[in-house]
């Protein structure tokens, strides 16, 4: 068996029987997933100055809320590989960036700090839920294609940071309320 022909025979079963043409959508809907994930990552992003003032939260406390964020993320990578790989990639994608977007919808509107941890925390782990399902489908998507893509696709995800950023800070500049905008960062 050629070297091509083995890495075929690993792509999951909804990779292998793909046209040209549908390979090339699961490409673009792929670089969407990343552009979508930077977005909202930089969205939550720009609300950190927010969230220490809403919470008057102090250096400490603060930094204390950034690591609910990365605990939560490695909680979930430790946790979830093998139901990524019983569920599918699609459908891990689904649901990380479902919770990823409803705790970020949540992150200014809920009333007190210990809520802001265990929200923030389960951002985290939905954002990495997300990150790692997205990382497979684009290991799949790269090997039906043949070619290597992964670059361009974290390079969507570093775009949609950008825009993210960009977007949020315009529309805080021109007197959007902060729970307003990631509410509509989530939707």
């Amino acid at each position: 068996m050629s070297d091509r022909s083995s890495e075929f025979a690993t792509l999951p079963a909804a990779h292998r029987d793909l046209s040209d043409t549908a390979r090339q959508r699961a490409r673009i809907a792929t670089m969407a997933v990343f552009f979508i994930a930077g977005m909202m990552y930089a969205s939550w992003g720009v609300h950190v100055p927010t969230v220490r003032d809403r919470f008057h939260l102090n250096a400490a406390m603060l930094s204390f809320a950034l690591l609910a964020v990365a605990g939560g993320s490695i909680g979930a990578m430790a946790a979830n590989a093998s139901w990524i790989a019983r569920v599918g990639t699609r459908r891990a994608c689904l649901t990380g960036g479902l919770v990823m977007t409803a705790c970020a919808a949540l992150i200014l509107i809920v009333p007190a700090y210990w809520m802001l941890l265990l929200v923030l925390a389960i951002f985290g782990a939905g954002m990495a839920t997300l990150d790692v399902a997205m990382n497979a489908e684009a290991s799949a998507v790269e090997k039906a294609l043949g070619k290597p893509i992964m670059s361009s696709l974290h390079g969507m995800f570093s775009v949609g940071g950008m825009f993210g950023a960009a977007v949020g800070g315009a529309l805080l500049a021109r007197g959007m309320a902060p729970a307003v905008h990631l509410a509509l960062a989530a939707a």
